[in-house]
């Protein structure tokens, strides 16, 4: 018995350490709403785990089931059906739609 836990907690462990965040990974670009038309803008921001492509930088980012927050909450996305929301001041709120599921940081 005390061997079957012991797995447990090792297999648990190792589970957790390994598993990253990859449900909003992805090519996005910003959506902006003209005379009741969604157009959607070239690739934006690419997503890969715990990276983020963003104005040509690659950040740090951390993906939760609700948003994705950019080098410790400098920038924070907010997953609203399915897209991207964030607030910058100048602009205001900006969408980001899903385009694609390419998450390659080098294009």
């Amino acid at each position: 018995m005390r061997k079957f836990l012991y797995l447990a907690m090792v297999g648990i462990t190792i589970l957790s350490c390994n598993s990253e965040n990859h449900q909003h990974d992805g090519s996005y670009s910003m959506s902006i709403q003209m005379f009741g038309v969604s157009v959607n803008s070239k690739t934006d921001l690419i997503i890969n785990g715990n990276k983020i492509k963003y104005t040509d930088k690659i950040l740090n980012c951390k993906q939760y089931n609700d948003r994705i927050e950019v080098e410790n909450g400098k920038m924070i996305f907010t997953v609203v059906d399915g897209d991207l929301v964030t607030n910058l001041p100048p602009l205001g709120k900006l969408r980001y739609a899903l385009i694609s599921g390419n998450n390659n940081l080098n294009q």
